[in-house]
């Protein structure tokens, strides 16, 4: 059932599950007002499932409807594939591409198929992500207690969760982020335009590592209710002077969420057997997490052809990385 976007997060902001990229502040960073979106709940009085998406109108085939996962209620999915029934029987898309990151469940993939889904031709974004017990924070490998020990020697070195960063504070962050870019030889960072729609979703939290009041490393994390999510994370160069910064400012977030009764952070993706990407592998696992898998990539097509069509726009047109 498509709604009004302005009513869709408060309908959703209750929801158990939403995943990081259903979010509203996710949405502000993502999307401008030159792009059409649609939103989708599968009630509109009490909805258990819901999620929103871009809307591409493609010429001679209709609209493509890509969504980032799927919010839901509760654990209860039942309804999952009337929802996806219905989004393919309203007939506003030819093309339906949902990557689902949450974590996978085979009565979902159920759902998915029995709705007319398959998986796509070619996997353009990992299924993978670590996964951090909360409730039990494991020893981490040592590699990150060497780095944590270190780190902990720094003179002047600091943890702050900032609840209302100024301007000029996420400006600064903008800046490592650029420099964090430079470093890792990225295609991108973020800017303050793009920290300041996280921040004014209060389900956003910027924590940061200092030393002698100067902010050097910074990481956003998305909680809702029980779960967090990794967002956006920046260690300038300054931050490579000292090591163990980074292990540093993630194990004191990990404690700072359990005394908060998180019981799951989420790293939110790693790009095993990714060229170049292999330290970041290693810095995740180190924290010594539980590798899962998310309900990854689904496509609806109209007609088979178009399946083909995607194959080749993703692999030749846009270059995406095919894992």
């Amino acid at each position: 059932m498509k709604i009004d976007g302005k009513i869709f997060f408060k309908m959703i902001d209750k929801f158990q599950y939403i995943p990081l990229y259903q979010s509203e502040g996710y949405f502000k960073r993502k999307y401008s007002d030159s792009k059409k979106y649609d939103f989708h709940v599968n009630d509109s009085n009490e909805p258990s499932i819901g999620c929103w998406g871009y809307v591409v109108k493609l010429p001679f085939i209709g609209n493509l409807l890509y969504v980032e996962s799927l919010a839901y209620r509760d654990a209860v999915r039942v309804s999952l594939v009337n929802f996806l029934q219905e989004l393919v029987a309203s007939g506003l898309y030819s093309i339906i591409n949902i990557n689902d990151d949450n974590i996978y469940d085979p009565y979902t993939e159920q759902s998915f198929r029995e709705a007319g889904f398959r998986r796509p031709l070619g996997q353009w974004g990992t299924y993978l992500t670590v996964g951090v017990d909360l409730k039990v924070l494991e020893p981490y490998k040592s590699n990150w207690k060497k780095n944590i020990g270190k780190a902990a020697k720094i003179h002047g070195l600091s943890f702050q969760e900032i609840d209302n960063p100024t301007d000029k504070l996420l400006s600064h962050i903008a800046k490592l982020s650029v420099e964090n870019s430079e470093i890792k030889h990225l295609s991108y960072h973020h800017t303050k335009e793009d920290l300041m729609a996280f921040m004014s979703d209060n389900k956003y939290k910027l924590y940061t590592t200092s030393i002698n009041g100067e902010v050097i490393a910074a990481r956003i994390v998305f909680i809702n209710q029980q779960y967090s999510y990794d967002v956006f994370a920046a260690n300038g160069y300054k931050s490579r002077q000292y090591r163990g910064v980074t292990h540093y400012l993630c194990s004191k977030i990990f404690e700072k969420l359990q005394s908060e009764g998180v019981v799951t952070f989420d790293f939110s993706r790693i790009p095993i057997g990714r060229k170049g990407a292999e330290g970041v592998c290693l810095f995740k696992s180190g924290s010594n997490g539980v590798l899962m898998q998310y309900n990854g990539h689904w496509l609806y097509t109209k007609k088979n052809s178009y399946r083909y069509m995607m194959y080749f726009v993703n692999k030749f047109i846009r270059k995406k990385y095919e894992y």
